[in-house]
């Protein structure tokens, strides 16, 4: 039913929208993500007490949502070649939006062994992966930019520090060459710019923007911005 419901609002979307703005399928919730959701907080124990049982839960979850995701965009439009994701970034042909928020509050051992698989699953499914990571789980890091078909890495802070912009340099030597989103305030934004200290080749989410016309003034600013090079850092 509810199935049926989305793809109906699809549709009604995708009429509608000739012309105007683009839209995007439902965020994907696949692997852990889609355990805890059936299983609530009684997922993370499951690993532990249950590991057969729930790798097939995940492996069904991983399926469903690689099959959502087709159907969806049955009837979502390209755009330049390429998909808006979940946090209203274009990325190139079919890259996919995934989501590694339940991991963020695991171990790296947990997700060598129970998540990787299903990232790469997605990633490889749809030529590439735009993944989203909240601050707090940049410890897994290091683990994450060993994915292939890997195309960005969103990281947004989220309830508890660290903050990305407060270690953007160790970010940025970990993640190398690897396109980089990072969200930061208006007015950080723009006091980083004038004091030169806003790093360069970042995609910036910026909260507390008024309207459209202001966001057309800070993406005219940060086109003109350029940051002073720093091989040690950046």
């Amino acid at each position: 039913r509810y199935f049926t419901m989305q793809m109906d609002y699809l549709r009604f979307l995708s009429e509608h929208s000739k012309g105007k703005y683009f839209f995007t399928e439902m965020i994907t919730i696949d692997g852990l993500n889609f355990l805890d959701c059936v299983r609530g907080g009684e997922a993370y124990t499951d690993i532990y007490d249950y590991p057969e049982e729930i790798t097939q839960i995940m492996d069904f979850g991983s399926e469903l949502n690689i099959w959502l995701v087709k159907e969806q965009r049955k009837v979502i439009d390209k755009y330049k070649g390429g998909r808006f994701n979940f946090y209203q970034i274009w990325t190139p042909e079919e890259t996919i939006f995934i989501s590694v928020d339940a991991y963020g509050q695991c171990s790296e051992e947990v997700f060598e062994q129970f998540g990787r698989k299903y990232v790469q699953k997605m990633a490889d499914a749809f030529g590439g992966c735009f993944l989203h990571v909240h601050s707090d789980a940049m410890r897994l890091l290091p683990n994450y930019v060993k994915l292939n078909n890997l195309v960005a890495i969103g990281l947004e802070d989220w309830i508890k520090p660290p903050r990305a912009m407060e270690h953007i340099a160790e970010i940025r030597n970990l993640t190398e060459d690897i396109p980089l989103m990072v969200n930061i305030g208006r007015r950080e934004f723009m006091s980083r710019m004038d004091l030169k200290t806003l790093p360069g080749n970042i995609i910036y989410w910026i909260r507390d923007v008024q309207s459209v016309g202001e966001a057309r003034e800070l993406s005219l600013l940060a086109y003109r911005y350029r940051a002073p090079y720093h091989s040690s850092t950046y």
